[in-house]
């Protein structure tokens, strides 16, 4: 075999493992993953991605240790590595140091624009989680900041507009609220629909909107009465 042909094969099987050790991991089968990036570092061992997917992995089952240095690892390795960043935002949150998760989520969002081909698919999952951050913190302002700006990436979300809505309800901004959970019942999707519902009558009655929260009581009970009798 020439030394081409042999290097194309060990590209390939290099390739053919990656390909194993991301399909276990996409399946969250973390146990079967991880002993395949041992074998991807081992075959390459400056690569930061994968000391990142083994700690993410560690961190799936829980061994947070391992995952926290498999991922400095990785952030030693790719110092502008934005995944990693993100990967150790989450480890801190699982010790509840959450204001540590922030501090390093901040160095992963940093810079992210609209239609960034990279991240504007999972950027809005970043700015959510750091809301929910910010919630444990007990800071709703900044909260609903980061709730704005997944919205800006992913403009669809349900339940991003339902969650500042309930930020808003926190605050006493009925009004506010209340336009986030319009858009919610505006998507129909009634599986979700009924949370969407009982918080606006909430809006409503706080505001004083009576006859917009009695409207609301007769559409959320409609819907339940369907979904009771979709279960039979």
């Amino acid at each position: 075999m020439s030394i081409s042909m042999s290097i194309s094969a060990s590209a390939q099987g290099l390739q053919r493992l990656q390909a194993d050790a991301e399909r276990y991991f996409n399946s969250q089968q973390m146990a079967k993953a991880i002993p395949l990036y041992d074998k991807l570092i081992s075959l390459s061992p400056n690569n930061a991605s994968y000391y990142c997917k083994r700690g993410e992995a560690y961190l799936g089952l829980e061994q947070i240790e391992k995952a926290k240095l498999d991922v400095d690892k990785a952030i030693k390795l790719a110092p502008a590595y934005r995944n990693a960043y993100m990967a150790r935002a989450r480890i801190a949150s699982e010790s509840r140091d959450f204001k540590s998760a922030l501090n390093y989520s901040d160095v992963a969002v940093r810079g992210i624009k609209l239609g960034d081909r990279d991240f504007s698919k999972v950027v809005w999952v970043w700015h959510q989680d750091r809301a929910a951050w910010y919630s444990e913190l007990g800071d709703v302002n900044k909260a609903i900041e980061q709730y704005t700006e997944a919205l800006k990436f992913n403009p669809n979300g349900f339940w991003l507009y339902y969650f500042r809505a309930s930020n808003y309800f926190k605050q006493g901004k009925y009004a506010l609220a209340i336009k986030d959970l319009d858009v919610c019942c505006s998507m129909k999707s009634e599986n979700s629909l009924t949370r969407a519902l009982e918080l606006r009558i909430k809006c409503h009655e706080k505001a004083g909107n009576r006859d917009l929260a009695k409207k609301d009581k007769l559409l959320l009970d409609e819907l339940l009465r369907k979904q009771g009798n979709e279960l039979f």
